[in-house]
């Protein structure tokens, strides 16, 4: 198929928070379209739309009761086809979030399964006798003393006049407990690795995986464009059901993800759907490490296009610039013959990502721009989540009662239930519920932050202290990043604005190769983007839909004023950081089989700044770009020198670090849009530069 996707940015829509159209206080379909054109003005190519498909809502959307209606809360058919019709004509694609390793348990089909063991649907679903005993060298313990990780079978729970023997296996359900429920009518288990009422699809069932296919189709009849699959990485169980191994991964997942048979199924769905449709596919395949995610993503294997790996959204310290380098590069090396990566931050299920990576309370305007800048320039297709782009913080509600997620919230019942420090209990809470990423779309300063009328009541809550944050005030630079205080100037939504008009403009931001650049400083996240063939060239059809303002030229004729470089520096933490930007440094980049000739001459002119969060317009005057591209004062003088740099590292909690003496420091001022890097420089809390050469 084509890989158009590797130019694009994908923006998730959470649609019950995104815009409520009809008084509900639900998001819907309906509000989806009111805002496509600020979607068309932001620059994304590719909407995914969380699940839409009619639903109980046990697990917001994911517990599906019905593959080819549309939930009501959400409207109609007809307004589904209205938003595909709006998207296409924008040039924008549709993403569906398609749930395929479960369904709810008020499905049809799983009505009839568990009616009787002799119903035809019955092996639609996972059934397994009780077993005898809890396993060798177990103790007997009974279903509710059995909590994650317990190693042996426990017993069932004790129902009046039924004996409900052990379950199957020790496997453990993502939601707490064990991942099977009794089911009193027949007399067996099924299995549910998440919510119990959501049974798991027995995917080794030719007439299941023929149903999952033709739904499939259908929506792509529809107007569907591209598949996020989610959980996708368990549909396949190991047949037999055997215990996880002790010792054993924590929760004993690993028997049921990423399995050999998840593998056999998608190559035969790729196979009958997915290539024959030329659809994207990105599946959510938690615990896959760089190699193994090869076995999807490998174009010689045919099963997906990208996966969602999660090893740096769970880092012990988000702002070691050295481990999530390492990771970046670990995932490059591994993936970079013949595969492709999704980069992401946040997402449905994970905190805000200017609350887990950066600082959301005195930084938050930096920070939210050095995570989009990390985000857009790295190697893959980026995927933002709505609200980032004016840098929504997490929800922090001082009342329980305002939170709505039911997993979360059994943790916290349970966490106070098992002595736990109250105040520690709420912090843990606060920071992770998945509620953070989940509250209303802020569109405005009115009540409800225009996500709703203001005498309707949401769905939940706004956080009040962040109604100032919404696209409103980015709009009209009413810009609010700390308690009290204010700045001028382009906002976080102008940045992503800007960053994605620059992604597009630029195919080495996009299709270039990657080579980390000092990878070990502990602060200081750096690479460098290059065209391995300077030659490189898009098709035009997708360089028009781009929006690139230069003709595409031949094969043998690089598009006049092509760059072919990109140097990406960012201070990925909250205090100055000083970092050294040699020739040299650039010239060894790990994966660089050649020096790049922007630094063949021992110099750093051949890059200019085409972004910075602390940089100023301007172009620079005759001797400036060898001071390292300072902004000078009004009087006309450099800012910097040696009188109050080291007062100013104090203010910012940092540290002279590599440079011994202000002396040694050329550059201190603010570098000036178009000027070269300084081979030192001292960089700010969040500082981001994105150079081109």
């Amino acid at each position: 198929m084509s890989d158009w996707f590797k130019d694009s940015v994908v923006y998730q829509i959470y649609t019950r928070s995104f815009k409520d159209s009809n008084r509900d206080g639900i998001g819907d379909f309906g509000g989806v379209i009111e805002k496509l054109d600020y979607l068309k003005d932001l620059g994304v190519d590719v909407l995914w739309l969380s699940p839409f498909c009619d639903s109980p809502n046990d697990d917001n959307g994911y517990d599906i009761s019905d593959y080819l209606t549309i939930m009501p809360e959400f409207g109609t058919m007809d307004d589904f086809d209205a938003l595909v019709r709006g998207a296409h004509s924008r040039g924008m694609k549709i993403m569906m979030d398609l749930v395929m390793n479960h369904t709810s348990d008020e499905h049809p089909w799983f009505l009839e399964s568990r009616s009787s063991r002799n119903n035809p649907k019955r092996d639609w679903y996972i059934w397994a006798q009780p077993s005898q005993g809890p396993g060798e060298g177990f103790e007997e313990i009974d279903f509710d003393q059995a909590g994650r990780g317990y190693a042996g079978r426990a017993r069932g729970p004790r129902l009046s006049g039924v004996d409900t023997g052990f379950l199957p296996n020790n496997w453990d359900s993502y939601f707490g407990g064990k991942a099977w429920e009794f089911d009193p009518q027949t007399g067996e288990y099924y299995c549910h690795i998440f919510s119990k009422k959501q049974p798991d699809l027995n995917w080794a069932n030719p007439e299941v995986r023929e149903e999952m296919f033709r739904i499939a189709h259908w929506w792509i009849d529809r107007g569907v464009d591209a598949f996020r699959l989610d959980a996708v990485h368990h549909i396949g169980k190991p047949e037999d059901w055997p215990d996880a191994p002790v010792p054993k991964e924590p929760w004993g997942f690993c028997l049921y993800k990423n399995t050999p048979e998840t593998h056999a199924y998608l190559q035969e769905m790729n196979r009958r759907v997915f290539q024959p449709r030329a659809v994207l596919t990105v599946g959510e395949t938690g615990g896959t490490t760089p190699e193994s995610a090869r076995l999807y993503v490998d174009s010689d294997r045919n099963e997906l296009d990208m996966i969602f790996h999660f090893a740096h959204v769970h880092m012990e310290n988000p702002n070691d610039a050295s481990a999530l380098t390492g990771l970046m590069s670990q995932w490059y090396a591994a993936l970079k013959p013949g595969a492709w990566d999704a980069q992401f931050f946040s997402n449905h299920d994970l905190p805000r990502q200017v609350s887990s990576f950066g600082d959301d309370r005195w930084l938050r305007g930096k920070s939210a721009k050095a995570i989009a800048a990390l985000l857009l320039t790295s190697w893959g297709t980026p995927f933002m989540y709505q609200g980032e782009e004016i840098g929504l913080p997490n929800a922090y509600f001082p009342d329980i009662g305002d939170y709505r997620d039911i997993h979360a919230l059994r943790g916290y019942r349970e966490g106070l239930v098992s002595g736990e420090d109250p105040e520690l209990v709420m912090a843990v809470f606060q920071t992770r519920n998945r509620d953070n990423s989940r509250t209303p779309m802020q569109w405005s300063g009115e009540a409800n932050a225009g996500f709703c009328e203001a005498d309707v009541q949401p769905w939940i809550p706004v956080p009040q202290q962040n109604r100032h944050i919404n696209v409103g005030a980015e709009l009209a630079g009413r810009v609010e990043y700390a308690p009290g205080g204010s700045i001028g100037g382009a906002g976080i939504l102008s940045w992503y604005r800007d960053l994605i008009a620059l992604r597009k403009r630029y195919s080495v931001l996009r299709r270039g190769a990657y080579a980390p650049v000092n990878p070990n400083h502990s602060r200081v996240i750096c690479y460098l983007r290059y065209l391995e063939d300077p030659a490189f060239t898009e098709d035009p059809a997708r360089s028009k839909e781009l929006g690139h303002s230069s003709p595409v030229q031949s094969e043998d004729q690089p598009r006049a004023g092509e760059k072919t470089l990109a140097l990406v520096i960012i201070n990925w933490t909250g205090t100055q950081a000083d970092y050294h930007l040699s020739p040299r440094l650039l010239s060894q980049a790990e994966y660089l089989d050649t020096p790049p000739e922007a630094v063949k001459d021992g110099s750093l002119s051949g890059f200019s700044l085409e972004a910075g969060n602390y940089a100023v317009p301007g172009t620079p005057g005759p001797g400036e770009e060898s001071l390292g591209g300072l902004c000078p004062d009004e009087s006309g003088a450099i800012q910097g020198g040696t009188t109050g740099v080291a007062d100013f590292a104090a203010a910012l909690g940092g540290d002279s670090g590599e440079f011994d003496s202000d002396d040694d420091l050329p550059e201190t001022g603010r570098p000036v849009l178009g000027s070269a890097p300084a081979k030192k420089m001292r960089l700010r809390p969040w500082e981001c530069r994105v150079y081109l050469g």
